[in-house]
């Protein structure tokens, strides 16, 4: 049996807010500014604790040694799951060495799916290639991981630099694209060896305007480069 995305955060708090229009909706950039201001303050600790779903979270930004632990309970036990790891901030902003600690725990995990998302690959691309060479000392390549998929998200024209930087710097991993929230009509877009493309207007009392020919348009594309397109 197989479960849609569950939104899981090896670390919180992304306090870059670099990213500009994309930016504009991110919980996590508006909570952890808050949390990093108002350092106790009781009703964000909370939204904050729901959001990485781990009773156990110090309520510090960084990383969370045992985010992975919830993976064992027994709600999880013979079930598969996509976890989508960036939800609290962009993996490309992690340092290396927790890159290297969440490539453990998905070696460990191989019946479930995991998806790190960012809008910078180059970044994530240097960190990953530590983690590789770390892993490789004890016989692990983790280019061979099945369960590792590693996305870019890309819902503006300005963006679209961003699918190369990911086929570039992640010729040996399985790709996707993630058009969500695609927030403007992309024109011609070349997605090279990506194999999946998940796309989606904005969600929330804040969306913005989506127009389904812009989603029409992507589909097409995708299809004639012989991508898969998921919900």
């Amino acid at each position: 049996m197989e479960h849609e995305f569950i939104s899981c955060g090896p670390r919180v708090g992304c306090l870059n807010g670099g990213f500009g229009e994309e930016c504009l909706n991110c919980c996590a950039f508006y909570k952890a500014r808050a949390i990093a201001g108002k350092k106790g303050q009781h009703t964000t600790y909370r939204a904050y604790r729901k959001a990485v779903d781990n009773d156990n979270w110090s309520g510090k930004l960084g990383y969370i040694p045992n985010w992975a632990d919830k993976l064992g309970h027994t709600g999880f036990e013979g079930v598969s799951y996509k976890f989508l790891l960036s939800y609290m901030s962009d993996c490309g902003l992690w340092p290396k060495t927790d890159i290297l600690q969440v490539m453990k725990e998905i070696y460990l995990r191989p019946r479930h799916e995991f998806y790190l998302l960012t809008k910078i690959p180059s970044e994530l691309g240097k960190s990953m290639e530590y983690a590789r060479e770390c892993m490789l000392r004890i016989g692990i390549d983790i280019t061979k991981f099945n369960n590792l998929h590693i996305a870019t998200s890309v819902g503006l024209k300005k963006s679209l630099f961003r699918i190369d930087q990911l086929n570039k710097s992640f010729k040996e991993y399985r790709k996707e694209l993630f058009a969500k929230p695609l927030l403007e009509d992309l024109g011609d877009v070349n997605l090279g060896a990506i194999e999946a493309i998940r796309i989606s207007a904005e969600k929330g009392q804040n969306k913005r305007d989506h127009k389904n020919i812009w989603s029409s348009n992507l589909i097409v594309q995708a299809k004639e480069q012989d991508v898969i397109v998921l919900p």
